[in-house]
């Protein structure tokens, strides 16, 4: 059994009980594996050679992967869902980056629902893959669509074309997300419509300084991208 278990995870009893008309028979609502999955995380990855400040962010990717879109605040006149573009920083070969992050991807993976990302592609494959791999998942209000990719990525650069505008562009709007009645569409020439059901793209990925200085452009922070990311230097 993995360190943690998401398929249900709900942390009050009242909605244990809410939730319980809508559960398959056969199948429980579980407790919690761990009291504290992010300082399990961090004495479990102890040994590593990966900063505690990349382990840290590692373990806050993984759950909010897990979480999906299951879970948001409500702002009102918007959602906010825990999905993060998470971009851990350092000089090659110093800080073990894609150490960091390898254990949590692992332990993510290994959860029912979770859609591994490629490490490279364009926005276009990338809106395919995500509209082919819908799934109906469980809400208060019954049985959802949505889809969801978690991307572990040990050279950023090969994922994320900064150059490309209208590859940027389809990262800051998948990440703004979509409530279950809108969708996110997109016209194709020859393919016909793509349509997303409540999309969730959430990476983590590493890089080095200079590819930082030199990728990040003027249209890459004032387009929004650059807000929509977590940066954690070592």
């Amino acid at each position: 059994m993995s360190i943690f278990n998401t398929k249900y995870y709900f942390r009050k009893k009242t909605l244990l009980e809410e939730m319980q008309p809508y559960i398959t028979e056969g199948e429980t609502c579980v407790s919690r594996n761990c009291s504290n999955w992010i300082k399990t995380y961090l004495e479990y990855t102890h040994h590593t050679e990966a900063p505690s400040l990349f382990r840290l962010w590692s373990a806050i990717w993984a759950i909010a992967g897990a979480l999906r879109g299951k879970v948001w605040l409500d702002m009102g006149p918007f959602l906010w869902r825990p999905n993060f573009y998470i971009i851990l920083v350092a000089p090659p070969g110093i800080a073990t980056k894609s150490t960091a992050f390898g254990v949590a991807s692992r332990f993510l993976y290994s959860c029912e629902g979770i859609l591994p990302g490629p490490d490279s592609t364009t926005w276009q494959a990338l809106t395919q893959y995500m509209a082919e791999n819908v799934y109906e998942e469980v809400f208060p209000n019954g049985m959802q669509p949505m889809s969801n990719v978690a991307l572990a990525l040990s050279e950023l650069g090969s994922f994320l074309k900064l150059d490309n505008l209208e590859m940027m562009d389809v990262l800051t709007d998948l990440w703004d997300g979509r409530d279950a009645g809108r969708p996110w569409r997109y016209n194709t020439r020859h393919s016909g419509e793509i349509v997303i059901h409540q999309p969730f793209v959430h990476f983590i990925g590493g890089t080095t300084p200079a590819w930082i200085a030199e990728s990040f452009r003027e249209h890459t922070i004032g387009g929004g991208f650059a807000s929509r990311s977590i940066s954690c230097r070592r």
